[in-house]
């Protein structure tokens, strides 16, 4: 009912805080940190299953998880291991971002796993405003519907919209 699904709402709140606060702090990938990588797969296992049951559908919500899910899905914030102000770390990253992050192994797989995990939940995300869209079209189209069907029975005859939509109405000729 309403009131049960408002308190489990209330209730899951701390959670959709924590994931989004978590989401917030860690905007890169560090592939030397495989932990860090399955943590974030289980972090966005969760977020899909949150989100798949509706408790992640207010427009402001998914706004705050957008910035944080696209910069981890987008491998430029990737990174070979925790940052350092040193020269051979630069040489590193670099060498990392032209070439490591491609070649096939245990932390650029937990990379990936994590990744589809953040592509899952975005392919949702898609899948809720679609939804939304279509039914604001369908309250729109039974609206115009309605007004047409309450039309006089002599302008119903000559609306065309009415027409197609009418029993009478087929493609075969004659």
């Amino acid at each position: 009912t309403g009131c049960e699904d408002s308190v489990s709402r209330r209730q899951s709140r701390p959670i959709l805080d924590w994931v989004t606060e978590f989401l917030d702090r860690n905007r890169s990938m560090v592939a030397s940190d495989t932990g860090r990588s399955r943590l974030l797969s289980e972090v966005f296992s969760l977020l899909h299953h949150v989100v798949n049951y509706g408790y992640y559908s207010a427009t402001d919500d998914i706004k705050r998880l957008l910035r944080p899910l696209l910069k981890l899905i987008d491998g430029r914030s990737d990174i070979p291991m925790p940052e350092t102000d040193t020269s051979e770390y630069k040489e590193v990253l670099q060498h990392y971002l032209r070439t490591e992050r491609y070649r096939p192994s245990r932390e650029t797989r937990a990379l990936v796993d994590a990744k589809l995990g953040a592509l899952k939940v975005l392919d949702l995300f898609f899948n809720f405003r679609f939804n939304v869209r279509l039914a604001r079209f369908a309250a729109e189209f039974k609206e115009v519907l309605s007004l047409s069907l309450s039309l006089s029975e002599t302008s119903q005859r000559e609306d065309p919209f009415f027409i197609l939509l009418s029993d009478k109405f087929s493609l075969k000729p004659g």
